[in-house]
């Protein structure tokens, strides 16, 4: 699925991930999927990361497009990791000066 995406993402708002095979060939296409996205000014959350996965991208050398800011490991309780990374993608927004906002209303809206 992400290897697909060739052009800019300039309109990716959101990526929905199910779960992920934590092997080389999935690790190369984010790792192709992370740098594609710093250089069009994306930044990526990745939400409800499991241990495997979590262990294997901190073996790679990804600090230039993924921080631990970017990771939210999987949590026991449902959703909490989600919450957590729409929290910290409502912030990013605020910090550099960009509306929250995604309804007409003006009021933020998310669904889990």
């Amino acid at each position: 699925m992400l290897g697909r995406h060739r052009q800019p993402h300039q309109n990716l708002r959101h990526v929905v991930a199910g779960e992920l095979q934590t092997d080389v060939v999935t690790l190369e296409v984010l790792e192709t999927f992370l740098h594609d996205a710093r250089r069009t000014g994306l930044t990526v959350l990745l939400a409800g990361v499991r241990p495997d996965l979590l262990a294997a991208l901190r073996r790679l050398p990804l600090a230039e497009v993924l921080t631990d800011a970017q990771l939210f490991a999987e949590e026991d309780e449902d959703f909490s990791a989600t919450l957590k990374a729409i929290r910290a993608a409502y912030a990013l927004r605020a910090a550099a000066g960009q509306p929250v906002a995604a309804r007409a209303d003006g009021s933020a809206y998310h669904l889990v």
